[in-house]
């Protein structure tokens, strides 16, 4: 992950208006995950033009990718809640229910919407506890409750809640 720290008067560094060029296309097109941080005195200090700045930079990634597949708004508090939840919870491998299954159990104390695993292989069907998740074709269309297979790899998507959770993952 990469953290990105917004001094003031460095915002026209991140996103060219144009779109090509600036730090923030550069790692959205080497696909790496970052994070936007601002000072928020910083963006109402001197006649609020940091927060003015911001509006543009969000603006225009918004315009880089418009069907919301590259960038998701979240709040600090949000990030850090996630944070914890990736760090602080007891993920482990057990086999699954058939031979062509497996399963991931996650211990947590820190539940957050929307957390994402990414399995190794292609899954043909995944159950949180007696929930099916719904295949989708798209990024566009992954979000809590969801998987994605692109390749040997599946990507999924779910609220994780507070105490044992089980994703069941059939391969055959």
């Amino acid at each position: 992950m990469i953290n990105i720290e917004v001094k003031q008067g460095s915002w026209g560094n991140l996103i060219a208006e144009h779109l090509e060029h600036g730090r923030v296309p550069k790692v959205l097109r080497q696909e790496l995950p970052a994070i936007l941080l601002g000072h928020w005195p910083c963006f109402y200090a001197n006649g609020g033009p940091g927060f003015k700045t911001l509006k543009t930079v969000k603006r225009r990634l918004d315009a880089l990718a418009p069907d919301r597949t590259r960038t998701l708004w979240m709040k600090a508090s949000e990030i850090g809640r996630y944070e914890m939840a990736k760090k602080l919870s007891d993920i482990s491998l057990e086999p699954g229910a058939d031979a062509g299954g497996a399963g991931v159990s996650i211990a947590t104390k820190f539940p957050a919407p929307n957390f994402t695993l990414t399995l190794s292989r292609a899954a043909k069907r995944l159950r949180l506890g007696n929930t099916d998740l719904g295949e989708v074709n798209s990024m566009r269309d992954f979000r809590s409750g969801s998987f994605l297979v692109e390749g040997e790899r599946t990507h999924v998507a779910f609220d994780l809640s507070a105490g044992n959770t089980t994703l069941l993952a059939s391969f055959s």
